[in-house]
């Protein structure tokens, strides 16, 4: 006969576990030991003696781990007090907002804010709402940065002009107008049909434009005292499948902001249940992570949803190149 573990032996072993996966940097399976040590009655303390002796690398770091234990924590108490279902405890997700859109009178909290800073190489922030931004704090606050297409370009321009927007990006992430209210460590790069250079383009230019930005945050260093960013990429996968192609594989893993997949077709009550599905979804070899689940467009404003911590956005990459499911009959997904 197999010796069942003890509750105690069930917590050591999950709190060893998340804290070695906190260190490979792999923030979701930390989070998901981190609930199980919780469930076995861990506490904060529990969680700073286990990661006491152990090197974090280039993991997701101390602080962070900890912010994960304390929101495991907030979850099983509002659980254990009958404030959250079982189901949503399981899959708990974070409100944000993006663009022109607060979530003051909404019936969500402002957890985060994805904010325009900008576009090409210029900034511009016409579409920065400092209401949302300041309700939902400085580090819980991102920039996206609308992304011009290859259009009359040559491959060898089209990828020096992704990096060059890259470059001006992280400018203005840092000194930018309303820079002071964003250090959310992702910058998004805005994939769409309205901004330049993309109508009449190719494929293999748009993927050079992609690549370069991508290339040029994984190669940029801010120096000794300063931030190293992520690179994140807002598209659809109409948009994707037409201008990047579904067998384009990104040269380095993104934080996947994804719309255009059942936006605008579920209510805030739908939203827990379909996000897990959602999140299933991969474009160029990432998963999704943030979900715009209704639009301006047909709605009275721009909401999002993800399951990862608002404070550390990071990607989830995937083994798959593209795989487009949940999206539903009549969607843009093709």
């Amino acid at each position: 006969m197999v010796r069942q573990k003890s509750v105690d032996e069930v917590r050591r072993d999950a709190l060893r576990v998340a804290v070695a996966k906190a260190a490979s940097g792999c923030e979701p399976c930390a989070e998901a030991y981190l609930r199980l040590a919780v469930r076995q009655g861990a506490a904060l303390a529990d969680v700073a003696e286990a990661a006491r002796d152990v090197d974090l690398g280039a993991g997701i770091g101390r602080r962070d781990l900890l912010r994960l234990a304390g929101a495991a924590l907030a979850v099983a108490g509002a659980t254990a007090a009958g404030l959250l279902p079982v189901e949503a405890a399981a899959a708990a997700v974070h409100w944000g907002t993006d663009t022109n859109t607060a979530a003051a009178g909404q019936v969500f909290p402002q957890q985060y804010y994805l904010g325009h800073l900008g576009g090409e190489t210029t900034p511009d922030c016409a579409n920065f709402n400092v209401a949302a931004a300041r309700a939902a704090g400085n580090d819980h606050t991102y920039m996206y940065w609308d992304l011009g297409g290859s259009r009359g370009r040559t491959l060898a321009q089209a990828y020096a002009y992704g990096r060059a927007q890259a470059r001006a990006a992280i400018a203005a992430w840092h000194t930018g107008c309303n820079s002071q209210y964003v250090s959310g460590l992702t910058v998004f790069a805005d994939l769409e049909g309205g901004n330049p250079g993309w109508a009449g383009s190719s494929q293999a230019g748009n993927r050079r434009v992609v690549d370069g930005w991508l290339d040029y945050f994984h190669v940029y260093n801010p120096g000794p005292r300063g931030t190293k960013l992520r690179a994140g990429l807002y598209v659809s996968p109409g948009f994707w499948d037409q201008q990047l192609g579904s067998s384009f594989r990104a040269s380095h893993p993104f934080v996947l902001w994804i719309w255009g997949c059942q936006t605008c077709s579920k209510t805030r009550a739908q939203v827990p249940g379909e996000l897990p599905r959602i999140q299933r979804i991969v474009l160029g070899g990432s998963h999704a992570v943030i979900w715009q689940w209704q639009i301006g467009g047909c709605g009275p404003g721009d909401y999002d949803a993800t399951s990862q911590n608002p404070f550390n956005f990071h990607p989830v990459p995937s083994a798959s190149t593209y795989v487009c499911s949940g999206c539903g009959a009549g969607s843009p997904c093709p």
